[in-house]
């Protein structure tokens, strides 16, 4: 059943279809969020995963053959604290937020229809991943619905067109199809039509829309799980745009599987399942084991990522709360660090492209609310709309004890000093003037801080690093500036940005303990930003081991139509 909350206006949450007549009257009382949906972001090509001074970080892969990662998130039935479409006040409760590491997010619940929550969907599309709700019929309930949707081809038509509908009118980009209970075998024919009209519309209609098939039920019309494709099961992979396969897979059926694909060479639309739980493989923090058993060619779906937090809340024994607690928020964050940490050298990353940028690292949650490093709300809020863009990599901590703007940023300590850590991969370009603003807080002035930029000019041409140190210092390399901004350029710089409507850093050197810097960038010949690093250097003779320094915050502005800078 699903979570229940104590809602009074349900036009202020976002709430599944349970019954087929609530589907086929969907355009009668439609979701009253359409407005607030923000569109898919365009982001990087992926790139292969490499130490931050290699080169190896630009090769990019090519999309069309880059196997995609899908999570389907099922979190205790969801529809919780993602519900609402402004703000829950449980702060500590599950978030995604390692966007740039998958390509599909799938809203999954037990209800007839599972359409993605607002926050999700921004969350999601903020960062250029498309979203999927689930239609899902199960057990001898689902079977009576599933007689109607089958009961003939225009009510199977109208069943089909109402779920473009909600995903067109909702913002999301198509439907996982579960179908987990017997089918007549005289109706099987028409189940695959839906299939294949349902995919067929979708992709008409919506922008990068996808129906992917749950490896479920058969052509026999039974409910038996095939853990791979065969002939039992390769007719809804052929009408559809790809299979999420059941978790209980061998080694040897996953061979066969590539055996029966090889002719359609269709290899990255068949989605390996692995449940985060274990049920079916070895998973929760081995997870990255069953997954280097997965084919590169094949694609993966990881089932309830959301395990993280609730093996957690088991653990700790935690009753429902109308609030949160440090002791989980912590505990969460540094599993959910390790299992994805497991699986980084295994996939693709992606990042930003498009300028201008602007992330303060918030993952949509806090005890209470900062705008650049000022208390503006003391209580506590849940609301991923408010997540940040986050970065290309997965190992770096979150910090809740304080922030620049949101309720977090991300922290380093002892460990990740005196050497280069990624923040994103970047493809931003190509421009002549750049504008860099940063802040960051430090608990000893001799440890020094600078952000780290690899610029390119063209693919072949050599790497060139730039680092952005303290204000008294200038840099020249191959005929590019490097050079902090002095304050009244900054304020001259800041008002345009204003006008442009660009969210921005003030023009301030420290605010609350937070230092801000500003450093601008030109080269004589256009250039891309690739890769986005944080250098931290401990200079001073006794190690501290409580030393850390906190990033609260990091913009990126074209600024070529500026002329800060001559080279006469």
């Amino acid at each position: 059943m699903a979570f229940s909350l104590p809602w009074t206006d349900l036009s202020l949450v976002c709430m599944p279809l349970r019954t087929l007549d609530e589907l086929l009257n969907f355009h009668k009382k439609p979701a009253q969020w359409k407005t607030l949906v923000e569109p898919l972001a365009s982001r990087t090509s992926p790139r292969k995963m490499t130490e931050f001074g290699e080169t190896g970080i630009e090769v990019t892969v090519n999309q069309e053959e880059k196997r995609e990662i899908l999570v389907c998130h099922d979190f205790k039935g969801n529809y919780r604290e993602d519900s609402y479409i402004s703000e829950a006040t449980k702060w500590d409760g599950y978030r995604f937020y390692n966007w740039y590491t998958i390509d599909i997010f799938c809203y999954f619940s037990h209800d007839l229809v599972s359409v993605p929550t607002l926050q999700y969907i921004n969350a999601a599309h903020k960062h250029g991943v498309i979203v999927l709700g689930t239609f899902i019929v199960e057990f001898s309930h689902g079977a009576l619905i599933l007689e109607k949707v089958l009961e003939s081809r225009e009510k199977m038509e109208q069943v089909a067109d109402s779920l473009v509908l909600v995903a067109q009118y909702c913002g999301f980009e198509g439907w996982l199809l579960n179908i987990e209970c017997p089918v007549k075998k005289e109706k099987v024919g028409i189940l695959i039509e839906f299939v294949e009209y349902l995919t067929t519309q979708i992709k008409r209609e919506i922008p990068n829309g996808r129906v992917i098939w749950y490896d479920s039920v058969t052509v026999d019309g039974n409910l038996l799980w095939q853990n791979q494709v065969n002939s039992k099961n390769f007719t809804f992979f052929e009408k559809s745009d790809g299979i999420f396969l059941n978790y209980n897979w061998t080694d040897s059926a996953i061979e066969r599987t590539i055996s029966e694909v090889t002719p359609s060479k269709r290899f990255k639309d068949v989605f390996v399942g692995i449940d985060i739980f274990g049920r079916g493989q070895v998973a929760q923090l081995n997870t990255h084991k069953t997954f280097s058993r997965i084919p590169s060619q094949l694609s993966v779906a990881l089932f309830a990522t959301g395990w993280t937090l609730e093996s957690i809340e088991i653990e700790m024994k935690e009753q429902q709360r109308s609030m949160g607690t440090n002791e989980l928020n912590m505990r969460f964050l540094a599993r959910d660090r390790n299992l994805w940490s497991s699986l980084y050298s295994m996939l693709e990353i992606y990042g930003p492209n498009q300028l201008p940028f602007y992330s303060s690292f918030c993952i949509g949650s806090g005890e209470f609310f900062n705008r650049w490093g000022m208390r503006v709300k003391r209580k506590p809020w849940f609301d991923l709309r408010k997540q940040e863009i986050q970065p290309s990599n997965v190992t770096l901590e979150r910090y809740f004890e304080d922030s620049f703007d949101g309720g977090s940023c991300l922290v380093f300590y002892q460990k990740s000093f005196n050497k280069i850590e990624r923040l994103f991969i970047t493809d931003f370009g190509y421009f002549k003037d750049l504008l860099v603003s940063y802040s960051f807080k430090r608990n000893y002035k001799l440890i020094n801080v600078s952000l780290v930029l690899k610029l390119k000019a063209s693919p072949t041409d050599k790497e060139q690093f730039h680092y952005l140190v303290d204000k008294e210092q200038t840099t020249e390399e191959e005929g590019n500036v490097n050079r902090a901004v002095d304050d009244e350029e900054v304020k001259t710089v800041i008002d345009k940005l204003r006008e442009r409507g660009e969210r921005h850093l003030p023009f301030v050197n420290s605010i609350n303990g937070w230092e801000v810097r500003h450093h601008l960038i030109q080269c004589h010949r256009g250039h891309k930003l690739t890769d986005i690093g944080i250098r931290i250097q401990n200079e001073m003779q006794a190690i501290e081991f409580d030393s850390q320094v906190l990033l609260g915050a990091i913009s990126v502005h074209d600024t070529s139509d500026l002329a800060l800078i001559n080279f006469d």
